[in-house]
This record gives structure tokens, C-alpha cells and sequence, in this order.
């Protein structure tokens, strides 16, 4: 656990290398809505996030085992391509480069139809293009090798797998938008056979669906001309015979089976307009309780499924409008939560709930090419991408399970905490709404889960303090003397107001401000300044308040450091570095050890990237650059 004064330290404006012990990179941010109440969500560690190169074109996922080892594969097709691509499933849930396989048709759509022992597992595909489905195996080096071709003369799009008759052997269900009526197919000795069910209508789509749990699989099933949900009963003697047919006004689309409430029923699920709209399942499937869900937007395709692991289902949304992926983790309540943003201008085609036992992992593609794969942490990943939204700003971390984001989307700024345990590094995060955007802030960790975050800006100062046992919230603004660059916080036990000195930068003059938070209000007790034709300055967070400043006058450059040491001032200049005439140079800082006694700068100046050393005794050159460059050299501490 990290002493009190490791986590005062600065998170500077420039994006800092996350470089440590253990890796963590942040990817993306997580998404607010503005309003004066903060949200948390139990994430369970779900967020770990791996990047593939895949090749661009492909618009969806197929999870599967082609080599029948223990690893899941992924397949992605698309309709308009005669080809597919395979990454292969490696060790530690990783996934191999992308492999180009080239198909004699194109694909629609393919699902996994039977599996055998000692012999291929069997797929069926369907080819709207072409008019066919076709039953086909994967080889052990993952090409997709044609068994049999049904032809028909229509153009089938959607399939759905069980085994309709208890034969032991499961069958696919075919329909389609401009594919004529319902069609069952079976397979007999690698033949398939056909069995129209339903002719002369059109199903935008269907799904096989027990309704009176008899272990018969029935059907669910969209009709388009009366713009319905039909429900058809197995008669166990092949037949299927309408048993209710549920009308709605506007378009309904994108059927899927689900069990949202986790009962003992099955649900129908589909989109009506810019709701998705849920009939729920009894004992008698009368569905005429529902919940409905509405968006600003129609929804390009969704998910439900449980990717936390609190046994609650959440769900799973692009949002083609504002291109990216919304996940809204469900909770007991029948209305939306606030939703996670994943994927943030990625252009997602489509995703993919990846399942092998019960860990789960959402697969997202993008139509240039990217694979993104999202799962939990466990325990043993020492180095992983997280995934927390979109567009990061400033990061920290308190200790090994807590981590502090700012960042905001849409012009709403938010505070985020990821709160976790030895067990979990990322169990909670806590998302708190801010007044305005910020360029810094400074964490303080006060212990036993209590913390105060200090946020600010040109004009502002926003004080925020949160608990992590009750997730009690108290936010207090400020308006400084002058811009803050910098901010020290004052421990002082016998004292029972909390003190803090802002280092100020107004046109070259720094100075500092001293602040007295109270409960309810900041007071400002008074300004000091240090000095003039100042460039860029920060302080010191170690044992002594320690200002260290670059002075530019006269085109003379140097590094100044002053201590204040109860009623003594100490002060360091070092040498002089010439400047050139109308040169401005440009300073950066950061500390190295938690104890923040080892200053780096990097300076540039005369078209030159210089990087000097001091830890209070030693002023050091680094480094020269022959060409002026800018490095991240910000190390956060473990």
C-alpha cells in the first residue's frame, strides 16, 4: 500500500506513457451523461481489451473450433465477399494474425449444425446471392471445404439451429426477407433434405423457441406483409400450426430468443423503431407482459447476454449514429442505465458474444479491419489493454486495485474510479459528473477508502470527495487568483481545515495562492510571489514544498529551484544557457520515484530537445537531441 503522499502527485496535461512494473494501457473513456448524479456500475474486471489486424471488409463473427483443439476460433465473412478470413485461437485467449481463405460462394450467414465425435464438426451456410445453403466442414488447417448444395428459388438470409423432431440430430430453420415462406433442413448422410413448413409468406426472420415446454422445438417468426410475430406449435407429426400471431403498428425487426429476467421462460426479443421491445415469457407464453427500451437512435444490432457475471443480462448496442458500442450493465430495475461506451469511432459492423464454458468475451469488427476482443482480468495478466469508454485525458492510480480517470465525451467531463480488490483489480466504477473541462488534477488518498481529487483549469478549481464503502459524494469550486499549473496539498493533523497551495502562472509571473477548504466553502488566505519571466514551473510534493521554475529574461535560460524550510528560504540557479533571439523555449517536467525527489525537464530551445537531471544536490545534462522532439516520460508509480 502506497503512503499518503505517493498518490499526491500530478497528473501533467501532456499524455503521459503508462510505464510500470505491471502495463496498463487505457484505450478508451467512459461516457457521461451530464447531470448532477454520479453512477456506479459493478464491472466485475470486464474491460480487458486485444487488438487484432484483421483484413477490411468483413462484417461478422463466427465463434467456432475448426482444429478441435482448446482453443476458440473466429471466422468473419461477409455477404459481399467470396472469401473469409480465420484467426486462430492460441493460448491465454489470444488469437493468431489474420489467415485469407477463399469460398466458392458467398456467405450470409453460417452456424454450427452438428457436432461430431472423431469426424469434422458440420456447418451450414446460406448464400442469398447464389440462392443456396450448403453443408460444409472446416479441415484441420481451417479451410471451408463444400459437402452439399440445396438450391432454391428464393433468397434465403437467416438461420436457426435445434433439433426440431427429437431425432437426435439437430436441423436449421431457413428464412429470409425476400425468402418464400419457412424451410426446415435435415441432413441424411451428408445429403441435405428440405421440408417446406411455411410457403407463400415472407419472415424477415425466425427462431425456434419451446412455447408449450413440451422439449419440441416451436417457432417465433416475423411476418413482414402484416407486420406481426407468429407463433407456430410443434405437432410433433412435422406439421407446424399457427397458435397466435402478435401485431404491432410500426416495423419490427431483428428477432432474437432471449431470457432477460433469468426465469424459468424463454423471451422474444426484437426492435421496434428505436426501442427494443422484450415479450416476456409464462408458463402459458401468452406474452402479454413486456419491457421496452427506447433510444435516440435505431439500434444497427444488439446483444443480450451477461458479460459481468453479476447473473444479471445487460445489453449490448451499436449505435451506427454516433459509431460506437453501448453496453448498458443491467440491474434488477426495468429502466436503462447509463450506458459504457466501447469502441468510440471504430466503425463496429458487428459484434459477437464469444462463450467456451462460462467465461464470455465480446467480439467486435470493424469494416477497416480491426478485431477487438473484450473480456475479464484475471489474476494472472500481468501486461493488458483495459477498455473503459472513450478518449482518456489524465490517469492515475492510488494504489495496485484503484485507479483515478479523467477524461468526458460529448463536452460532458466526468471523474471515473475504478475501485477493485486483491482479487479483482477492476470490481466497481464509480463515474461522477464535473462543472467543466480540466487540464490537471492531483488524487490524495486519505485512507480507510476515503479520497479527494482536485481538478483544475484556467479559471477553475473543483474539489471532489468520495468514500468508496458508502460511494458518498461532495463536490466544492473555486475561482483562483490566476491560472493554476500546479497544486500542493498541506497535511496537517493537529489541524482541523485542510490547506492547500496553488502555484500560479500569470504572464510569466508565478506566484503562489494559499486556500483554506473548509466543509462547505474554499477561502483564499492570501497570494506570494516567487518571480518574474517564468516559462513553466511545478512543485514539489516530497517532505518540503520545493518550487522548481525555468526562467527565460534577456535571452538567458535558467533552472531555479526554492525550498522553503520553516521561516528560511533556500534557492538554486544553475548555470546560463544562451537562447537565440525570438526563441521561445518550451519546458516539461515530471518526477521519477514516489518520493518525487528526482526532477526531469525537458527542454527545447535552438531547435534542440535538451533533457536535464536534479534531485536537490545535483543539476545534470541527460541528454541533447540534435533535433527538436517531444517525449512522454511520465512514469506512474505501482
Amino acid at each position: 500500500m502506497k503512503k499518503k503522499e505517493d498518490i499526491k502527485k500530478r497528473s501533467n496535461g501532456e499524455k503521459p506513457a503508462l510505464i510500470h512494473a505491471e502495463l496498463f494501457f487505457i484505450l478508451f473513456f467512459i461516457f457521461l451523461f451530464h447531470s448532477n448524479t454520479h453512477s456506479q456500475i459493478n464491472i466485475n474486471g470486464f474491460g480487458k481489451t486485444s487488438l487484432y489486424s484483421s483484413l477490411p471488409g468483413y462484417s461478422n463473427i463466427l465463434q467456432l473450433n475448426f482444429n478441435g483443439d482448446d482453443y476458440s476460433d473466429i471466422m468473419l465473412f461477409d455477404p459481399a465477399q467470396k472469401r473469409f478470413v480465420i484467426h486462430k485461437g492460441q493460448k491465454e485467449n489470444t488469437f493468431s494474425k489474420a489467415i485469407d481463405k477463399f469460398f466458392f460462394y458467398s456467405i450470409d450467414n453460417i452456424k454450427l449444425l452438428q457436432n461430431r465425435t472423431n469426424e469434422q464438426n458440420l456447418f451450414l451456410f446460406v448464400s442469398r446471392k447464389e440462392r443456396k445453403a450448403g453443408l460444409s466442414s472446416f479441415t484441420q488447417y481451417g479451410t471451408l471445404q463444400l459437402l452439399n448444395l440445396k438450391n432454391f428459388d428464393s433468397y434465403p438470409s437467416n438461420i436457426s439451429v435445434a433439433d426440431y423432431d427429437l431425432n437426435g440430430a439437430k436441423d436449421a430453420l431457413i428464412s429470409g426477407e425476400s425468402f418464400n415462406g419457412l424451410t426446415i433442413l435435415t441432413v441424411d448422410k451428408l445429403i441435405l433434405k428440405e421440408k417446406k413448413i411455411i410457403t407463400k409468406k415472407n419472415f424477415s426472420g425466425a427462431e425456434f423457441i419451446d412455447l408449450n415446454f413440451d422439449g419440441f422445438p416451436d417457432i417465433a417468426a416475423i411476418d413482414l406483409v402484416d407486420n406481426s410475430i407468429k407463433l407456430y406449435i410443434n405437432n410433433r407429426e412435422e406439421k407446424f400450426v399457427e397458435s397466435n400471431t402478435i401485431k404491432y403498428l410500426q416495423p419490427i425487426s431483428n428477432l432474437k430468443i432471449c431470457n432477460i429476467n433469468n426465469d424459468d421462460f424463454n423471451d422474444i426479443a426484437f426492435i421496434k423503431n428505436n426501442e427494443i421491445e422484450i415479450l416476456l415469457g409464462d408458463s402459458v407464453s401468452s406474452f402479454e407482459n413486456k419491457l421496452s427500451f427506447e433510444f435516440s437512435y435505431f439500434p444497427l444490432q444488439y446483444e443480450i447476454n451477461d458479460l459481468n457475471s453479476d447473473e444479471i443480462q445487460d445489453l449490448i448496442l451499436i449505435n451506427s449514429r454516433k459509431d460506437r458500442v453501448e453496453i448498458f450493465f443491467m440491474d434488477n430495475k426495468s429502466t436503462l442505465p447509463k450506458p459504457e461506451i466501447y469502441f468510440n469511432n471504430k466503425k463496429i459492423a458487428s459484434v459477437k458474444i464469444l462463450q467456451r464454458g462460462n467465461a464470455k468475451r465480446l467480439a467486435a469488427v470493424s469494416l477497416s479491419g480491426e478485431l477487438f476482443i473484450t473480456g475479464k482480468i484475471n489474476r494472472t495478466n500481468n501486461a493488458f489493454n483495459f477498455a473503459a469508454g472513450s478518449s482518456p485525458k489524465l490517469f492515475t492510480q492510488s494504489n495496485k486495485t484503484h485507479f483515478i480517470i479523467y477524461g468526458n465525451k460529448d463536452e460532458f467531463p466526468s471523474l471515473n474510479i475504478l475501485t477493485g480488490n486483491s482479487l479483482q483489480r477492476f470490481q466497481k466504477l464509480t463515474s461522477i459528473p464535473l462543472m467543466y473541462n480540466y487540464i490537471n488534477f492531483v488524487a490524495e488518498d486519505k485512507g480507510f477508502g476515503n479520497y479527494n481529487f482536485y481538478l483544475y483549469n484556467n479559471k477553475s478549481l473543483e474539489v471532489v470527495s468520495f468514500s468508496e464503502f458508502d460511494y458518498s459524494i461532495e463536490k466544492k469550486s473555486f475561482v483562483p487568483f490566476a491560472p493554476p499549473i500546479d497544486i500542493r496539498i498541506v497535511d496537517d493533523s493537529q489541524i482541523e481545515s485542510k490547506y492547500a497551495h496553488i502555484l500560479f502562472n500569470r504572464n510569466g509571473v508565478i506566484g503562489l495562492e494559499n486556500i483554506e477548504i473548509e466543509a462547505r466553502q474554499i477561502i483564499s488566505q492570501g497570494i506570494d510571489i516567487i518571480d518574474s519571466n517564468v516559462v513553466n514551473a511545478i512543485i514539489s510534493n516530497g517532505d518540503y514544498e520545493e518550487i522548481h521554475y525555468w526562467k527565460h529574461e534577456d535571452s538567458i535560460l535558467t533552472f531555479n529551484s526554492v525550498r522553503q524550510y520553516e521561516d528560511i528560504r533556500i534557492s538554486f540557479t544553475s548555470e546560463e544557457f544562451y537562447v537565440s533571439p525570438n526563441i521561445k523555449p518550451e519546458i516539461n517536467f515530471s518526477f521519477i520515484g514516489s518520493e518525487n525527489k528526482n526532477l526531469i525537464s525537458q527542454v527545447n530551445y535552438n531547435d534542440r530537445t535538451y533533457f536535464y537531471y536534479y534531485n536537490g544536490k545535483k543539476f545534470v545534462l541527460l541528454y541533447s537531441g540534435n533535433q527538436r522532439k517531444t517525449y512522454n516520460f511520465n512514469m506512474p508509480e505501482m
